[in-house]
């Protein structure tokens, strides 16, 4: 193997050599009138985003340092070049549900939100290669690394990752101050740092202590009490997870006494605090050494260099373009000193060498999972503070995978799978190849037929690929076989060892059925080549197939295999030689009726708590979710009915909220005094009592005749509600069966009140609706499958792409490997330099 060459004591000296080399240039002065050679504009495009592609190259080439700073800077957008997965625009799953659900419906949840994630993944790849501004991309990742959040972290909600990303996008180009304020009410960064449970009795620090350590100040920029007080400023700071998992400011949790940070005393809020935070002269400079970090080099600034940077900062009011610009235009921005300054993080290296040379493998569809390989896994970063970057990039196992990928990268463009005009010798560049014309851009195209049929396939290999089999099959015929077909690019067992939990390498196969063959009932997956023994893992997966918007899932799919009993898995996992025999999935919908004005249809029924007091003065309550409700022609996501009773009046009422609802609970909240209107959280709370005693009924007559029908279903139907909770796990989990029994007879009070005739504050002209309980528990997967085609470099064609490199030789004729791609102004000569040499030259592995 190409790599046994290496020993450890050689990759220690490779990495110490790196390490002389990010110091090995001078000085000099720099002209931002000038206009860019072709190395200052590789260096700003490859500092500022990833490598440098040759029509960006030809559009920075000539153009002054500050005029091409300015349309750097005016380039960055939070609008992308492909659209994200159709999943993060739809509601959140219900996450909070699931210790309600079976063993095998929370597998599938579980299965469906990784799903998800992958897609996510795969899509900001796909985005990184595509996009015309690489630089939106490279600042987007560097606010997911200073903002770091894990969706391990945060029990796999894969909703909220996307949501947290999608907001770096819209501010990270923004103001610093208003980022932070988002920070602060982020679903995904109150779940990893637990502030969702910070309450004023008991306040919970990570927030407050991260905030000013990782995020803002850091590291002694505060005293303790600045923390304490900081963390009683967030209390509250929360999530409705019923609504849409959106933020939620809880102001029962809060503390809303005075506290003092920074010596100011005062009722202060997280906004406060943010502000408190942003007077410290720490906290402009903090931001500026992060910038310099991404920007200029891996070595600290000294004091002289970061001052003016901070200052232009704090003088902006924390403007993030300002900072970003300030530092470009820097004289160390662009000193010969920190050329090849920094070490490339995995995802610049793979996304950077992409870019630079035009060649997007076959494989692409596992960039996410070599990232992961090489220490970088997107959205797992390994804990709040981020991936420390730096030398930690190339300790001696990580360099040596990062050497074997480069290899392999340059292995398959001479295999043909990838084409470029960069991958020519000089010689060619200005004359390509015949092959890199018409052709592959009519592949690009025939990528997105709806006649290919997709699978998603993964696999762990060892010594070689996995061969595998697909068969189509109408009834007992055969209609059509791939043969037996090779899955390059697994999982290496015998390189990397088992995958414990590593990410496998999914990627999207896809085969042009022929016309004979588009009509099938079933679509087999054969495993062929086991070689599992002692010291042996080699296995394949199968995630779902695809073929004319028709979905078939390997959890509902067949498995048959040869595997001894204690391997005998399912849902696609073949780790022994068989296969998996997939059928059309079909989602639960409702009937005609569920749409009815007289039912009230929902998927589930979850009991969220139950209290039942044995005091005869303290109040009992129990409350239900519902999820996916219609009532005639209204539908929710989610609604929450709280039911209390109070036995000082012995009088039963039901309570909506509009966090318990998504959309909201009511068309037309009524104006009565029993309705509460919380102005700092801006929630809305309305009691319905049952037979009310009074003779005003002001909150339910104010009702539109539509909230009435709603407000009437979920009272008649309660005893329903309560039913299908009574073998629910949450009982069992938290030792309440008692309660929960001892609310049998206030259910039966219920049903025996709510069907008399002559009961009082209830518009009898108004029927409730009866329930409808699907039959099935919506396990939430993804509905569309992420399916890809093959990215293009920066949207431009092959045929594009040659153009440009025709242009960038004929105005740089002494251009070649060697100064495209390494960093610096390389003194040796680079002529005859083939692309593996460049690709394995230890300068590539700095920028």
């Amino acid at each position: 193997m190409w790599h046994e060459k290496f020993s450890m004591k050689k990759i220690k000296n490779l990495i110490f050599i790196i390490a002389l080399m990010q110091a090995g240039f001078a000085n000099a002065a720099i002209d931002l009138n000038a206009g860019l050679t072709l190395t200052e504009a590789r260096h700003l495009l490859s500092r500022t985003g990833f490598g440098a592609s040759a029509d960006d190259l030809n559009k920075y080439i000539g153009q002054s340092k500050s005029n091409a700073i300015s349309t750097l800077v005016n380039g960055l957008s939070s609008h992308t070049s492909t659209p994200i997965p159709d999943w993060v625009n739809q509601p959140a799953p219900h996450h909070w549900a699931r210790n309600q659900l079976s063993t095998t419906a929370k597998r599938e949840f579980n299965e469906a939100r990784y799903r998800e994630l992958e897609s996510l993944r795969l899509w900001w790849v796909s985005e990184m290669i595509q996009t015309s501004s690489p630089q939106t991309e490279r600042l987007v990742l560097a606010w997911h690394n200073h903002f770091a959040t894990s969706y391990t972290g945060i029990n796999d909600q894969a909703i909220s990752i996307a949501r947290q990303h999608i907001m770096f996008r819209e501010l990270g180009t923004g103001n610093f101050r208003t980022l932070l304020k988002a920070i602060i009410r982020d679903p995904a960064m109150l779940n990893y740092l637990d502030n969702d449970s910070s309450r004023k009795q008991a306040p919970n620090e990570n927030l407050a202590r991260e905030l000013m350590e990782l995020f803002s100040l850091g590291e002694g920029k505060y005293a303790e009490g600045d923390i304490k007080n900081a963390a009683r400023a967030l209390t509250g700071y929360s999530t409705a997870l019923t609504r849409n998992h959106t933020f939620q400011f809880k102001t029962a949790k809060h503390d809303n006494t005075n506290k003092t940070i920074f010596g100011q005393t005062g009722n202060f809020n997280g906004d406060d605090l943010i502000d408190l935070i942003l007077t410290q002269p720490a906290a402009a400079e903090f931001v500026a050494r992060k910038f310099w970090k991404m920007l200029v080099s891996d070595q600290p600034p000294t004091t002289l260099q970061i001052e003016p940077l901070a200052n232009t900062f704090r003088a902006s009011d924390y403007d993030i373009k300002t900072l970003y610009e300030a530092i470009l235009k820097s004289e160390s921005f662009w000193s010969a000193a920190n050329r090849a300054a920094i070490i490339q993080s995995p995802v610049s290296l793979t996304i950077g060498t992409i870019r630079s040379t035009g060649s997007v493998p076959d494989t692409w569809q596992i960039l996410p999972g070599i990232m992961g390989q090489l220490g970088q896994q997107l959205f797992d970063p390994p804990n709040v503070a981020g991936w420390p970057g730096g030398r930690a990039w190339v300790t001696p196992s990580r360099l040596l995978n990062r050497l074997e990928w480069l290899r392999s990268f340059d292995q398959q463009c001479e295999n043909a799978n990838c084409s470029s005009p960069a991958m020519t010798s000089m010689s060619t560049m200005a004359t390509p190849s015949i092959q890199m014309t018409g052709d592959m851009a009519a592949n690009d195209r025939e990528m997105l037929s709806s006649q290919d049929l997709v699978i998603r396939l993964a696999s762990e290999e060892f010594d070689g690929p996995v061969i595998y089999q697909v068969t189509l099959t109408r009834g007992d015929i055969i209609v059509w076989s791939s043969g037996k077909t090779p899955l390059p690019a697994g999982y290496d067992t015998k390189r990397y060892g088992r995958r414990t939990n590593k990410a496998l390498p999914w990627r999207n196969v896809r085969f042009r059925l022929p016309e004979n063959a588009r009509k099938f009932d079933a679509i087999e997956i054969e495993y062929l080549n086991d070689k599992n023994q002692a010291g042996v893992e080699q296995n394949l997966f199968v995630d779902w197939a695809s073929y004319d918007q028709h979905f078939y899932d390997a959890d509902n799919g067949k498995q048959t295999n040869r595997c001894p009993r204690r391997k005998n898995s399912k849902h696609g996992t073949l780790l022994c030689n068989g296969k998996v025999r997939l059928t059309k999935t079909t989602s639960s919908t409702q009937t005609d009726t569920a749409s009815a004005a007289d039912k009230l249809s929902v998927d589930e029924v979850f009991l969220m708590k139950i209290v039942e007091r044995e005091s005869s003065k303290k109040s009992s309550h129990i409350s239900f979710t519902l999820t996916n409700v219609q009532l005639g022609d209204r539908k929710w996501h989610t609604v929450t009915a709280l039911y209390i009773y109070r036995p000082k009046n012995k009088q039963y009422s039901l309570t909506l909220n509009t966090f318990g609802c998504w959309p909201d609970c009511l068309e037309q909240w009524p104006a009565c005094h029993t309705t509460a209107i919380d102005k700092e959280s801006g929630m809305q709370k309305l009691a319905i009592h049952l037979n009310p005693k009074t003779k005003s009924h002001c909150p339910y007559d104010s009702l539109l005749s539509t909230d009435k029908k709603l407000v009437n279903s979920l009272w008649s139907n309660l005893p329903a509600f309560y039913q299908q909770t009574k073998n629910s796990p949450k009982l069992d989990r938290q030792n309440i069966h008692k309660a929960h029994e001892a609310w049998s007879l206030h259910i039966n009070n219920i049903e025996k009140i709510f069907q008399r005739k002559q009961q009082r504050g209830f518009d009898s002209s108004v029927s409730p609706a009866n329930l409808i309980i699907s039959t099935e528990y919506s396990t939430q997967h993804i509905t569309k499958p992420y399916n890809p085609a093959k990215p293009l470099v920066a949207q431009r064609t092959a045929i594009q792409q040659q153009q440009d490199m025709k242009v960038l030789i004929a105005n740089n004729p002494n251009a070649n490997l060697g100064t495209l791609l390494l960093p610096g102004s390389p003194t040796q000569n680079t002529d005859m330099l083939s692309l593996q040499d460049v690709l394995t030259d230890l300068a590539y592995q700095l920028k």
